[in-house]
């Protein structure tokens, strides 16, 4: 039985290792956390039109949307990429057009919003992300690597969820879903 300073230390490790557990459940929760909702500022649609909107995401394994030349490339993994004609139709556009616009793509820090230090895993390969509205363009490269030590600001939320939306618009055409399927995996 502990007694005195010998349980006052015990209840002292005992605290922290509390402490970091409801750290570590905090940041869990603040990783799933959505960001919040930036204020959509009509001005920006005149700043970066819509008519001239396109993109590229390119994930450095051989997956490709680029919407300037309207093809789209799957990483088969073990085999040969695969690359077909796909355009995404105004209405898909449109949805991501917006999404740049209301996350203030335009305005972010190069080559990519600040990223808390942490660990790197490998393998890695660097994303490219390139849009362009209007005269304005922006790029933002980063590692898919780099391992935060926190989680995830704001800026990179936005970032994940506008690669998962472009992702999930490419993979719902039928021509996509007819590539076939990757011969193999990444560890």
């Amino acid at each position: 039985m502990l007694t005195g300073l010998s349980a006052l230390m015990r209840f002292g490790e005992l605290g922290l290792h509390w402490v970091a557990d409801r750290h570590a459940d905090w940041e869990r929760h603040e990783a799933l956390r959505p960001p919040p909702a930036l204020t959509i500022r009509p001005a920006d649609y005149d700043r970066y039109p819509r008519a001239s909107f396109a993109f590229i995401l390119d994930d450095g394994n051989g997956n490709l949307v680029d919407t300037f030349t309207g093809r789209v490339s799957k990483d088969l993994v073990g085999t040969p990429d695969t690359t077909i004609a796909l355009t995404l139709t105004a209405s898909e556009m449109d949805t991501i057009y917006r999404a740049v616009i209301a996350m203030r793509l335009f305005e972010f820090t190069e080559p990519y919003p600040a990223f808390r230090s942490g660990a790197t895993m490998v393998p890695a390969t660097h994303v490219r992300l390139m849009v362009r509205a209007g005269g304005a363009k922006r790029e933002l490269t980063w590692s898919s690597g780099m391992v935060s030590d926190g989680p995830p600001s704001n800026d990179w939320k936005r970032i994940y969820a506008l690669v998962k939306l472009i992702r999930r618009t490419v993979a719902a055409h039928p021509e996509y879903q007819n590539l076939p399927k990757p011969n193999g995996y990444y560890e």
